[in-house]
This record gives structure tokens, C-alpha cells and sequence, in this order.
């Protein structure tokens, strides 16, 4: 083992390879197992009516408008669409799979230059493999990686421009990113922008550019596309600016500090929020404690790229710090995450070796963690909820020599311990989507909702159908992509014979007790409101 060791040791392209190839099953393993939920389903709906509507400019639900987003994430969901055919949880959630690789390899590509290969490609892992991205926000439908990633471009462009002396370029392709993060999220990337803008400008002790004709020049950038944009979508729908103002600035205020009308819901979000934040990239942002010394800002200052890193990060912190209305939902601040990873691995990298103590404390944590992991998984053939999936033996004991081995790695490496670490964690993901990810499935609501809303939809096949009661989305998506077409919201009160309609039960019971004939079809359920839901025709 110790001429595999120092092989490793003197050939680190082997960890940047093995990373690379166990990240994709990482990632895509049992991809489409859980029924869409949430944002998923809200993305998935509104790309499959712009498919059935031909309507690819003006988003809806149910047929009706939607404001809440711009469209751009929902052209990407129809363009996997398109491409393979497919209208399911998988290719709903490719474009966050690919969204987050494609942040990995802006990360590299943009470091490498200015820190090295090692630097970059550990950055660009830590990024896509840390914490409540790397378990949890992968595996849904989120907006929030891709506006992640238009914005992080934003960041980089008027970082590299600026210093290559390319003024005009750095504000024409900074606001060019910020406009396509706004066409995926709305308002929040403004307030991004102006705030990154202004912090680079600042750290550069060159205020005065903010005010230089290039960056009016640039903001066209910005404000071009967008012109553009609305001036087709109200072509579409010329009524709804008065809905679309109102829903755009709505979204935000409503995760403002003026959003949530309590001092003391304020003050608690205040004093939560840094620890949270800090225990949503655990376990890597262990690496922290490396930053709390003395020279710490002295040594920011001594590089541009960090000081740069460090404000914007802190700066763009602050308006989630001050918001109690984002609930410390982490995801509005995936496009911080490569930030807080630059700042604490460049303290970790270079003061490791000067402070034996810390290194070593984080390298045993690390080390037990692998250990925790890897006997975790023979535990899987034994448990009873796991026991009876199909291979869990091999699977079990793959598990445990891959994280075993690189376990042993991380004890016995001089010089390249964290790229063992991230392997264990890549393998641990793995681990998870073989093993836990059918159990936690088979728990949930939303399977059952999922299966009763597929049997809706065949019942009524390719006859007439509308919509008579507000619903959860992913039960109209199932039932709009069994009848291949918009599952459309009904208002009126008058009721057509020999034509689906689905109610609730309190419209159930206004129905029955108006005596009018009606036929029932199909009963399923929502978790909105914990409705319960009747296919029915009427009969005269």
C-alpha cells in the first residue's frame, strides 16, 4: 500500500480523474426517482404548457398566466424536451445537473490562470460535491443553480476583463449575465448586480468608472435583452404588465426584512443565520477555522481576486442576513457558495503546515467521517428498510472498500488529503442514491399523488377537461402529460354535459346537495389543502 500511496501522492491527475468519472453517477444515479415536488413541479409545468400552448414567451399555469418567473430555465427544460422526447423528473432536472457542472468548470477555468490547476479543480469540487447542494438541491428542479451560474459568470467577466483593461467589455458582459440570471429568477439578480458592481469598484479604489460612458454603454447590455423580451411577451399578453410589475417586485418583498412584519422573527433570523449558513456547507466549511487569525484581512488585501471574493461575498450576504422572509432557505445564495469555498481554502492551503493543530483536528474530523461512511454502509444489508433492494450485498461492500480505501488515503497522504476526502463524499452520494434515496421515496406523499393523477389522466384520456379548484402542480403536470395537452382552469358556473371536470369536496357537496345528475369517474388527492379531488361528468 505505500507504493500506491506515494503513486498517488506523485501523480495527483489521478484524484482530478477518479473525481471526474464517480461525479457523473453522483449526480444522475436514481436522478428521476422522487415525484416532482416544489420548484420541480412548477418548472416542469409551465415547460410542458409551452409545449401544448405554442406559447414559448409568456409562461402559465393551468392555463393561466404566470408572472412569478421569467421563462428562460423553462426554455431550457423544453429544449431536453425536444431533444430527447422525454417528459418526466429526469429531464426536468438535467438542466440543474448541467447547470451546476457548468459552474464547476467556470470555476476551474477562471482560477487556473490565476492559482494553478490543483487550486482550481479542488475549488471547482468543493463547490459541486459541498453540502446542501451536493445532497439536497441537486436532486430537484431549482432555478436557483442556473441564475447561480449567470450570475457567478457576472462575477468572473468583470474580474477578468477589468484587469485585462478591457473596461467597456467587463460592464457589457457583467450586465449581459446579469440579464440572463433575471430572465431566470426576476428581480433578485439586479440586486446582485449593483451590489457586486459597486463592491468591485470600490476594492479597486476606482469609484469614478462607475460613472464613465463604457458602463452606461454596458448596461445595455442588460437592458437590450430585456427590452427585447417584453416587447414580444406583451404582444402575447398586452394586458398583464399591471400582474407582471406587481408580482416581480412582490416576489422579493416578501423575503425582505419588510416582508415579514415582526421585530422578533427578524431579530432571531439575525443571530441563526451565520451558523446556519456555515452548517449548510459543513463538511468543508470546516476549513473556517483557518481564517480566524490575527493577519487575516492583511493577507486579503495582499491578493485582489480574495478581497474582491471576500466583499462581494460579504456585501451580497448581508441582504439575505437582513431577510428573514428567504427562511435561511440556502438556495437564494448557491452563486456565494464559490466564494466562501476561494476565501476558506486559501487560508487552509496556506497556513496548514504552520498550524499543525488545526490541521491535523480537521484532518482526523475528515478522517472519521470517511470512517462513520464507509461503516455505515455495511450496515445497509442488515437494516430493514434497505435489506430487500435488489444486489444491496455488492452494493454494500463496493461501498465500503471504495470509501475504505480512500479513508485509508486521507491517513496516510501527505499533501493531497482533501482530494481523498472529496472522494469519499462523492462515493458517500453514491452510497445514497443507491440505498437511501428508494427508501425516502417510498415515504413520501407524493408517490401516491403521483400514480392516482397518472390514472386521472387516462381516464379521461383525449376527451375535454378543466380545472374547477386550485391544485398542487405536480398532480396537473401527471395529468397534462397523460392527456397531452393544458389542463385548463375553469371559472364559469355552468357546466357542460359529457365534459370532465374535476372538483374538490366542498364543490362536491354543493353538486350533491343541488341535486343535479352527475357521473363520478375517479377520486385521487393533492396535498394542497389536503384536498380530495372527483373526475366527474354531468349528466344533463
Amino acid at each position: 500500500m505505500k507504493r500506491v500511496v506515494k503513486y498517488f501522492e506523485e501523480n495527483p491527475w489521478l484524484f482530478y480523474l477518479i473525481a471526474i468519472i464517480l461525479i457523473f453517477p453522483a449526480f444522475l444515479v436514481n436522478l428521476g426517482l422522487m415525484p416532482l415536488r416544489f420548484d420541480g413541479a412548477f418548472r416542469g409545468l409551465t415547460a410542458l404548457e409551452m409545449i401544448y400552448s405554442d406559447n414559448y414567451l409568456a409562461p402559465t399555469i393551468n392555463g393561466e398566466f404566470y408572472y412569478n418567473k421569467p421563462p428562460l430555465f423553462n426554455w431550457f427544460i423544453v429544449l431536453i424536451y425536444k431533444l430527447t422526447g422525454v417528459y418526466n423528473e429526469y429531464t426536468i432536472r438535467i438542466p440543474v445537473i448541467l447547470s451546476i457542472f457548468l459552474m464547476g468548470v467556470s470555476i476551474f477555468v477562471f482560477l487556473r490562470r490565476r492559482k494553478g490547476t490543483d487550486f482550481a479543480m479542488i475549488n471547482a469540487f468543493l463547490f459541486m460535491t459541498g453540502g446542501c447542494l451536493f445532497f439536497g438541491y441537486s436532486s430537484v428542479g431549482l432555478t436557483d443553480v442556473t441564475y447561480s451560474w449567470f450570475l457567478l459568470l457576472s462575477f468572473f467577466s468583470l474580474y477578468h476583463f477589468y484587469h485585462k483593461q478591457k473596461l467597456l467589455a467587463a460592464f457589457v458582459f457583467s450586465w449581459f449575465f446579469a440579464a440572463a440570471a433575471y430572465m431566470v429568477k426576476g428581480l433578485p439578480a439586479v440586486a446582485f448586480q449593483v451590489i457586486t458592481v459597486a463592491v468591485f469598484f470600490l476594492v479597486q479604489k476606482d469609484f469614478k468608472k462607475l460613472f464613465s460612458w463604457q458602463h452606461v454603454a454596458g448596461f445595455l447590455g442588460f437592458a437590450l435583452p430585456l427590452a427585447l423580451y417584453y416587447y414580444f411577451y406583451f404582444g402575447v399578453n398586452p394586458e398583464g404588465w399591471r400582474s407582471l410589475v406587481y408580482r416581480i417586485f412582490d416576489e422579493s418583498a416578501q423575503k425582505s426584512t419588510l416582508g415579514t412584519g415582526s421585530l422578533w422573527k427578524l431579530l432571531e433570523h439575525i443571530a441563526q443565520f451565520p451558523i446556519w449558513f456555515w452548517y449548510n456547507l459543513l463538511p468543508y466549511a470546516l476549513m473556517i477555522m483557518f481564517c480566524f487569525r490575527k493577519r487575516f484581512y492583511s493577507e486579503l488585501k495582499s491578493d485582489r481576486l480574495l478581497l474582491y471574493a471576500f466583499w462581494a461575498f460579504v456585501a451580497n450576504l448581508l441582504v439575505y442576513w437582513m431577510s428573514p422572509g428567504t427562511d435561511k432557505n440556502m438556495k437564494y445564495m448557491i452563486m456565494l457558495f464559490p466564494m466562501f469555498y476561494l476565501i476558506i481554502y486559501h487560508f487552509y492551503l496556506s497556513h496548514r503546515h504552520e498550524d499543525p493543530k488545526r490541521r491535523n483536528s480537521l484532518h482526523y474530523i475528515f478522517f472519521g467521517l470517511s470512517l462513520v461512511f464507509a461503516l455505515g454502509s455495511l450496515y445497509a444489508p442488515f437494516y430493514e428498510e434497505t435489506r430487500n433492494i435488489s444486489g444491496i450485498g455488492w452494493i454494500s461492500a463496493a461501498l465500503f472498500i471504495g470509501m475504505g480505501f480512500f479513508a485509508y488515503m486521507l491517513l496516510k497522504l501527505i499533501q493531497h488529503k482533501l482530494w481523498a476526502f472529496i472522494i469519499v463524499i462523492i462515493i458517500a452520494r453514491i452510497g445514497f442514491n443507491l440505498i437511501m434515496q428508494p427508501v425516502y421515496v417510498d415515504s413520501l406523499r407524493e408517490v401516491e399523488f403521483k400514480k392516482e393523477a397518472i390514472e386521472a389522466g387516462k381516464i379521461i384520456g383525449d376527451e375535454e377537461v378543466y380545472l374547477c379548484t386550485l391544485i398542487n402542480q405536480d398532480v396537473s403536470f401527471y395529468i397534462s402529460r397523460e392527456i397531452e395537452k393544458v389542463l385548463p382552469r375553469y371559472r364559469g358556473e355552468i357546466y357542460t354535459p359529457g365534459t370532465f371536470y374535476i372538483f374538490d369536496q366542498l364543490q362536491m357537496k354543493q353538486i350533491t346537495e343541488s341535486n343535479r345528475p352527475y357521473r363520478l369517474y375517479d377520486r385521487f388527492a393533492c396535498e394542497y389543502e389536503e384536498k380530495k379531488l372527483f373526475l366527474v361528468k354531468f349528466v344533463q
